[in-house]
């Protein structure tokens, strides 16, 4: 056969080859978690958003698991991911199990559309009671002597004199 038959093969073999997979496969993903505060208490709901960059498109999910101090799960989910944004959100209200301990808590993320799976990991503090911190601040007072009583006196006095020659307020220049 001819050369041309065969660069014309191995063209469209290779076309064939790399135009199989999907467009998407050869993007390189990120993914991002974040809770929307800090720490939490009580039965108030913890946010959790995050992102997968860039946008996916559609029909895809984010994995979500919330794990307890001790390393048991005690939340897990999954979440659609906006398409066009690559956004993602949920909420969950704590303490409605045994599972709640007050401490430090991880929430794993995952995501794996597009080739291997992706992980994020984020953590809050939880505790059953809202702790309210305090402090309390107490000034020294100098005291005086009691021989510096004549002197603050004296001091008084002359600043006294001071402002009323230098502002002429009762007249005497």
């Amino acid at each position: 056969m001819s050369r041309l038959f065969y660069a014309v093969a191995a063209t469209l073999a290779a076309l064939l080859f790399f135009y199989s997979a999907p467009l998407s496969s050869a993007l390189s993903y990120t993914l991002v978690v974040q809770t929307a505060a800090p720490s939490y208490y009580g039965s108030q709901p913890i946010v959790i958003f995050g992102k997968v960059n860039p946008a996916p498109g559609p029909n895809t999910a984010v994995f979500l698991s919330i794990i307890n101090p001790s390393g048991k799960v005690v939340f897990v989910n999954e979440d659609a991911v906006n398409g066009t944004t690559g956004v993602f959100s949920d909420s969950v209200v704590p303490g409605t199990s045994s599972d709640w301990l007050d401490g430090t808590y991880a929430v794993n993320a995952s995501w794996g559309a597009y080739g291997p799976p992706l992980r994020a990991v984020t953590t809050f503090t939880w505790s059953s009671t809202q702790t309210v911190t305090t402090s309390t601040t107490t000034a020294q007072v100098p005291e005086f002597t009691p021989g510096a009583a004549p002197l603050v006196l004296l001091l008084s006095l002359l600043a006294v004199a001071t402002l009323v020659r230098k502002f002429n307020i009762l007249g005497v220049r």
